[in-house]
């Protein structure tokens, strides 16, 4: 992103941000799996000192979101695979509230 946005930096977003509260209320991060982790109970993090979720943002100068990065969360192994009979729902209706919300809030502002 230092490429792009050169004078800008990903900052931590915090759950009282707008983006969590466009159109869902997301009062909680969870750690949403890929598929390996929510079907086989396998770990969900890369890395295992940082097992936290978090979502990053960086703004313009108005304050308005341009990027949404998520860490420790694959939401999209959980768009994928919300058919398949052995990934929780719980992980794909986390993902699918936080992607709504994300694009609602890039629709809107």
């Amino acid at each position: 992103m230092k490429k792009v946005f050169p004078d800008r930096q990903l900052e931590l977003l915090p759950l009282t941000h707008e983006i969590f509260h466009t159109f869902f209320d997301i009062d909680s991060l969870i750690q949403v799996p890929g598929f390996g982790g929510g079907c086989y109970q396998g770990p969900t993090w890369q890395v295992s000192d940082e097992t936290d979720p978090r979502v990053y943002g960086l703004s313009d100068d108005r304050g308005r979101l341009m990027v949404v990065a998520t860490y420790n969360s694959d939401l999209g192994d959980a768009w994928e695979y919300m058919d398949a009979a052995c990934y929780p729902e719980k992980y794909s209706g986390q993902a699918y509230r936080m992607g709504l919300n994300f694009m609602i809030y890039a629709m809107t502002h």
